[in-house]
């Protein structure tokens, strides 16, 4: 969208190409409508054509991909142990995107939360 803005051209071209593209398989707008968009890009025609969109295949699809993440993901997430109160932890102050360290002050009843002081 910035290269469209810079350049001076439409910028709804610009998205309908985004939306256009195929990631994993699927194009958002071939999910959204059912079939691929007529775009700008060089494309085969075939792919054009309507048609029943294949729910079930990109549901799989969407499951595998999310199998894969998760197992990449597990393989370096570990359990944390509950912090003690006045243990020494470090926080990350949200607006200004810098860390402090705190001392818990106590533990509250719902899991991993904790009360510390700013």
């Amino acid at each position: 969208m910035v290269k469209a803005a810079e350049s001076k051209s439409d910028p709804y071209l610009a998205l309908l190409e985004y939306q256009s593209t195929p990631i994993d398989g699927f194009a958002l707008a071939q999910i959204m409508v059912g079939h691929q968009l007529r775009s700008l890009l060089p494309s085969i025609t075939q792919t054009l054509q309507p048609g029943a969109f294949q729910f079930n295949q990109f549901r799989q699809q969407r499951e595998k991909a999310q199998e894969k993440q998760s197992k990449h993901y597990n393989q370096q997430a570990r359990n944390m142990e509950p912090l003690k109160t006045g243990q020494k932890v470090w926080v990350q102050l949200t607006d200004q995107g810098t860390w402090k360290k705190v001392t818990v002050c106590k533990t509250d009843d719902s899991p991993c939360s904790y009360y510390v002081p700013f």
